[in-house]
């Protein structure tokens, strides 16, 4: 009896130990720890980072051969009621080595004269998706497809940053209601 008695004094001391090393540490609590993090003076978090793909099969991505594909495509995504809204938007769309698309994302949604796209943004996704090639596009609500020196100047920075990544920019469209203006087919690229 006397041994029964002992043993559960020092079960009761060890659990309660336990709990209260377990609530000083919740943090701690099923996470494993790694040999940086230990050494850490401060916690720093861990980063993680996702990618979801909803739609198509990866047997069924369509291939993007022309400019004129893309803005299809893109006029698709940019238009309400078949026209294009009074504000600017900037898409990109992944391509893998064989023009096929892994997928597009809105980079941004701007004013009525504007839209601000940032290069790293447009990199750390092509990135994230593994993607080989992209191609840009925004659109100009006035219905001119002339590219702004602005434009211009973009275009370049992205396809000059894209490269030092081994990423291709291949085209940057300018989409209105009824035409399109490919830089690469103009010689802006």
């Amino acid at each position: 009896m006397r041994a029964a008695k002992k043993f559960a004094r020092e079960t009761e001391a060890s659990c309660i130990a336990v709990v209260q090393w377990c609530c000083s540490r919740p943090f701690e609590l099923g996470r494993k720890q790694s040999p940086t993090r230990k050494m850490a003076k401060y916690p720093i978090p861990e980063i993680k980072v996702r990618i979801s793909y909803r739609g198509a099969k990866k047997s069924e991505l369509i291939s993007i051969t022309s400019g004129q594909d893309a803005a299809e495509f893109f006029r698709g995504m940019m238009s309400k009621d078949g026209h294009i809204h009074f504000v600017e938007e900037f898409y990109m769309l992944c391509l893998n080595q064989a023009h096929k698309c892994i997928g597009y994302y809105r980079v941004s949604y701007g004013g009525m004269t504007g839209t601000v796209a940032d290069l790293r943004i447009i990199a750390s996704i092509a990135l994230n998706c593994v993607a080989v090639k992209i191609i840009v596009a925004h659109n100009h609500p006035s219905g001119n497809v002339q590219p702004s020196d602005a434009d211009r100047q973009f275009t370049r920075k992205l396809k000059d940053g894209l490269a030092l990544l081994d990423i291709v920019l291949l085209d940057h469209l300018i989409i209105t209601d009824e035409r399109y203006l490919s830089l690469q087919e103009e010689g802006y690229m």
